[in-house]
């Protein structure tokens, strides 16, 4: 396999291979159609969030969510996006929509990184959702909007805070 760095110094062609943001040749990725992709996500129904922790323990719970993206085209598509943090992105909202999390953290390295996905195939991962505890209310119920490589879906779920 050949890469091909192009107008690109050589540290940036390693993080780029590091980031697994190139594809082999220079090759420029198309834009699918919208509907080319389709984003499922398995998310738990009830959280447990505990309100009283052990000292210096911090008020947050990760919660791991499984995605798989499916190219639902004939022919191969390829995703871009300008870093990697915006390959996936979350908020939660609670009943009335208002947005109670998010994530907030992410190193913004401006490296674009790509998805190649064959025709009719899916690609699958898992990401740790990282919720702030004291945002949740007892039975009070979210939803988490999740965006990965520009598909999105959410999830409805209640939060059960144990005190």
């Amino acid at each position: 396999m050949k890469f091909e760095f192009r107008g690109r110094n050589l540290a940036v062609a390693l993080a780029c291979l590091v980031a697994a943001g190139c594809t082999a040749g220079a090759q420029t990725p198309q834009t699918p159609p919208a509907d080319a992709v389709t984003l499922s996500i398995s998310f738990p129904a009830d959280i447990k969030i505990n309100r009283i922790l052990p000292a210096g323990a911090e008020q947050t719970v990760p919660v791991t969510a499984q995605l798989a993206l499916t190219n639902t085209s004939a022919s191969a598509v390829t995703l871009q996006q300008p870093n990697d943090c915006q390959s996936h992105v979350w908020t939660v909202s609670d009943a009335s929509g208002s947005t109670v999390d998010d994530r907030a953290i992410c190193p913004m390295i401006f490296i674009p990184v790509r998805l190649s996905i064959a025709a009719h195939g899916t690609f699958t991962g898992t990401e740790t959702v990282t919720l702030t505890g004291p945002k949740y209310q007892d039975g009070g119920h979210y939803t988490l909007h999740y965006t990965f490589w520009g598909a999105k879906a959410d999830a409805a779920f209640t939060a059960h805070v144990v005190q």
